[in-house]
């Protein structure tokens, strides 16, 4: 239960935080740059989704998730390395199924820093993370309506709400809900 509460209370933060004289304490401008200012100077216009994909077969996606797919500007697809590119060719196709015309924008996922402690490690892990999607999003100046596609349900397992709450500026976050393996499972 408390992990379920420190996630809600995440969900909650990150519905709250829309102004830019609020900023969650953990949040970092390291390394924002000119991609900062060019975000700031477009104010707080994008909307950035967080679509559950559930387990990954396009058959499982809701009907939310397939509308807002149709309604992206840009999708950010995050590269987590040779051995696991069919990850990202799998959003990919996923996208492609729905939509041909969609932007999509690869980035390379960081990695954690063995030699730090744990907890500061995947700190540190959301901070760059959170900054590549800043960057990612700077270099599309006209994408407000931004997506990533999330495994599962974004709102159950992920670090995914924790790494959208740092953010700046903060953009309006809207889950949408996949469905997770143990709905699939019991369907």
């Amino acid at each position: 239960w408390p992990l379920l509460r420190q996630r809600a209370h995440t969900s909650f933060r990150v519905s709250l935080h829309n102004d830019c004289s609020t900023r969650p304490k953990h949040t970092s401008r390291r390394g924002l740059g000119p991609h900062y200012a060019a975000l700031l100077h477009r104010g707080f216009m994008i909307q950035l989704f967080l679509i559950g994909i559930g387990t990954g077969n396009p058959d499982h996606l809701t009907g939310a998730a397939n509308r807002a797919i149709a309604d992206v500007d840009l999708f950010l697809i995050p590269q987590k390395g040779v051995g696991k590119s069919d990850l990202a060719d799998l959003r990919m196709q996923i996208i492609a199924n729905i939509r041909s015309d969609a932007q999509t924008a690869v980035f390379d996922m960081p990695t954690r820093d063995p030699a730090l402690p744990y907890l500061e490690r995947v700190d540190d892990w959301h901070d760059k993370i959170a900054v590549l999607w800043t960057q990612t999003m700077a270099q599309h100046p006209d994408a407000t309506r931004v997506a990533l596609l999330v495994w599962g349900d974004p709102s159950l397992y992920d670090s995914t709400l924790r790494i959208a709450a740092r953010l700046t500026p903060q953009p309006k976050v809207t889950v949408v809900p996949g469905i997770t393996a143990v709905q699939a499972l019991t369907a």
